[in-house]
């Protein structure tokens, strides 16, 4: 049995972590998180704060110390007109993923007078997606929201 759950954790890749860099949302210390990927044979992680990159640097060096694939991402706050907000979240493949991500968090912060939260559009996210793995559930997903609404069935 314990070969068993062996197996089972190192195939497990921890993609929703939220660090301290997320704001009051998150406690999740970068060294913990490596440390407990080095421990458990785990051979790659996300970190995924909300609405920032703030972490990823050092995550990705510290990774690369313990030979842990790093994998940078982040929660977003996504605006769709005539629905209701909600997060998606947004996984690099690779290069143009992760410059596309720095480029949909600078809207949220710069294109966003309207309200105190950063936020995207979905069509911007549409119009950046090249080298992004999007996950849109999760309790506060944008799809989860709308489908509570019924909304969910309008969205095209």
């Amino acid at each position: 049995m314990e070969n068993y759950l062996t197996s089972k954790i190192n195939r497990f890749i921890p993609l929703r972590n939220y660090t301290q860099y997320s704001l009051s949302k998150g406690a999740l210390k970068i060294n913990e998180l490596i440390d407990f990927c080095k421990k458990e044979n785990v051979p790659a992680a996300a970190i995924t704060d909300f609405n920032n990159l703030f972490g990823s640097l050092e995550f990705c060096i510290e990774c690369k110390k313990l030979g842990i694939q790093p994998i940078v991402g982040l929660n977003l706050s996504v605006r769709t007109k005539g629905f209701k907000d909600g997060n998606i979240l947004l996984l690099c493949k690779n290069e143009i993923g992760y410059r596309n991500l720095v480029n949909l968090v600078t809207k949220a912060y710069l294109d966003n007078s309207d309200s105190n939260t950063p936020v995207v559009s979905l069509h911007q996210v549409i119009n950046c997606k090249d080298g992004l793995i999007c996950l849109a559930g999760g309790i506060n997903g944008i799809i989860t929201k709308n489908f509570e609404e019924n909304l969910i069935c309008q969205i095209n």
